[in-house]
């Protein structure tokens, strides 16, 4: 009884002295020691001139410091993008942060369904360090978008995942063995400085690989379908951090970078592998009730919102085809030469969403009709 009790104990034992190991150990990928500002070889004529012919990493070099320029290592079965930083390496503006990021094509559209989503692995091996003040921590990656009206920089940064460093005691004093994650995020639109809020999210080990996934689009507000809802959710190591951005209409497109940024004192380093991007634009189109008042008297649909089957009733309209399309455009179901009403039978053709219904009549007057699957 007792060997079947201890062999549990030794296997967590274990597992959970590797896990603490791999929060002290050099990663083999790293770099140690002293550091410099800035190095021959890692000064670059432009901020977008030193990258690889064929990089890893997905998106646009945007490499504003001296110290180091990109490049890849192969540890863990990866290849990985290396992405280090030190204080006051930038050599494109005084007044600006170091960085090497890359920058991701825009989602210039704001229409429901517009969406810009990254996706990768990070590791955390060092990042700024200023004796405890509140401007320890670097930039992992950021969500931004410009918007309407005054306010803020021209470019402006929506919210920032912030890495800060957390120390071992003991023989690993001094050592950063882990990191706390926090969001930046503004309050307001061109929110910066005491416009912001910062929240603790979640603890991550060094070089410890953590999946990182960052959306940032338009939904409809489930609370009012006149209404949008301007998102920027994550996934960190599989837990969800949702997060609505105030003054949606203000928005006017999605947009991400991720590398390396800001280091007040110290260095920092970050690796990023298996790196993905994908976006959707969507017209910015009213699909409200009152946007064809004949729609109410000419098309009926029941029950709306559906689940599974639902009914389209036809009032004074023959031969009538009928489209149902996504929030993307695409064209999800067709019937032409339809007298007063037809059943559909979803068999999972429409998930979950908002669906335009698209009746032309013979005389090809167009009706219109929103659809809402659950």
């Amino acid at each position: 009884m007792k060997l079947y009790i201890l062999k549990p104990l030794l296997f967590f034992s274990f597992v959970f002295f590797s896990v603490y190991l791999r929060g002290q150990a050099t990663a083999p990928d790293e770099d140690t020691g002293s550091y410099t500002t800035c190095n021959a070889d890692g000064a670059n004529a432009t901020r977008t001139s030193d990258d690889l012919p064929n990089p890893v990493n997905v998106g646009t070099i945007d490499d504003r410091s001296c110290y180091a320029n990109y490049k890849e290592s192969d540890v863990y079965g990866k290849t990985w993008g290396i992405y280090n930083i030190t204080h006051n390496s930038n050599q494109f503006g005084t007044s600006l942060q170091p960085r090497i990021e890359r920058a991701l094509s825009a989602s210039l559209k704001t229409g429901v369904g517009s969406f810009a989503k990254f996706s990768g692995i990070v590791r955390i091996l060092e990042v700024g360090d200023t004796s405890g003040t509140n401007n320890d921590g670097s930039y992992l990656i950021q969500a931004k978008g410009k918007h309407t009206g005054v306010g803020g920089s021209p470019d402006p940064a929506i919210c920032l995942y912030l890495a800060k460093p957390v120390y071992g005691t003991g023989s690993n004093s001094g050592k950063q063995v882990s990191f706390d994650i926090y969001a930046e995020r503004i309050l307001v639109r061109g929110g910066s400085g005491s416009g912001r809020e910062v929240v603790f999210l979640k603890n991550i080990l060094k070089d410890e690989q953590t999946s990182f996934e960052l959306e940032i689009g338009f939904k409809e507000d489930p609370n009012d379908a006149s209404k949008k809802i301007h998102y920027c959710n994550a996934i960190i190591g599989g837990t969800v951090f949702n997060w609505n951005i105030p003054d949606p209409e203000r928005g006017t497109q999605s947009k991400i970078r991720y590398g390396a940024y800001r280091v007040k004192g110290g260095r920092a380093q970050i690796r990023w592998a298996n790196t993905t991007y994908q976006k959707a634009e969507v017209e910015n189109q009213s699909l409200s009730i009152d946007e064809n008042q004949v729609t109410l008297s000419s098309i009926k649909t029941y029950p709306n919102p559906a689940k599974n089957n639902f009914k389209i009733q036809l009032n004074n309209i023959e031969n009538a085809t009928i489209g149902i399309y996504d929030v993307l455009g695409k064209k999800v179901y067709q019937k032409t030469n339809v007298k007063e009403s037809i059943e559909i039978i979803n068999n999972n053709r429409f998930k979950a969403g908002i669906y335009l219904i698209k009746v032309i009549d013979n005389n090809q007057k167009v009706y219109l009709k929103k659809l809402i699957i659950n």
